[in-house]
């Protein structure tokens, strides 16, 4: 995670994001869920179109809301290559670009498995995908759906998703 050392962002409750997230990763071995389930580290997706102006976001079945794409980093993968797998497991798509140079965002919120919190620590990528191209929606999903980012409040009022949202609208 020597990208994460670099990641610099202008929003305050992320910056206390980025400051925790080192702090775990660098008191502890044990980084995945496999081998602490207490905490662990997990990778999303924020993927945009082609015209930067839509994301593609997910309706989640067991948390019944609208969120990006991500899931658990599996042992001896990168936050970068479980959120590549991710993507294609949870939407079908192949054809997708990294933007930028690496970490777009980084979250921390809590699971729950078994009536048991658990914390996650999220490193976003931003990825780029066509909208016409075919999406399959995974067992893990009631809905897969391409947003204008401008209604993205409709869908979420998450702060962690609109924030996402907000920095998409500074790249066009």
């Amino acid at each position: 995670m020597y990208e994460l050392e670099d990641y610099k962002t202008e929003y305050k409750k992320e910056m206390i994001c980025v400051k925790e997230t080192i702090k775990f990763i660098n008191s502890n071995e044990n980084l995945i869920r496999d081998n602490n389930e207490n905490e662990h580290i997990t990778a999303s997706v924020w993927i945009i179109n082609e015209d930067m102006n839509k994301c593609l976001l997910v309706h989640h079945k067991k948390l019944n809301k609208w969120i990006q794409i991500g899931g658990h980093v599996d042992d001896s993968e990168s936050a970068y290559d479980a959120a590549v797998r991710e993507t294609k497991e949870e939407t079908g798509l192949v054809d997708i670009k990294l933007m930028g140079n690496g970490i777009f965002d980084i979250s921390i919120f809590e699971g729950m498995k078994k009536g048991r919190k658990h914390k996650h620590y999220d490193v976003i990528y931003l990825f780029q995908a066509n909208e016409n191209d075919k999406l399959i929606i995974s067992d893990e999903s009631n809905e897969l759906k391409w947003i204008n980012i401008n209604d993205i409040n409709r869908y979420t009022n998450e702060e962690e998703i609109l924030r996402l949202a907000e920095k998409t609208k500074k790249l066009r």
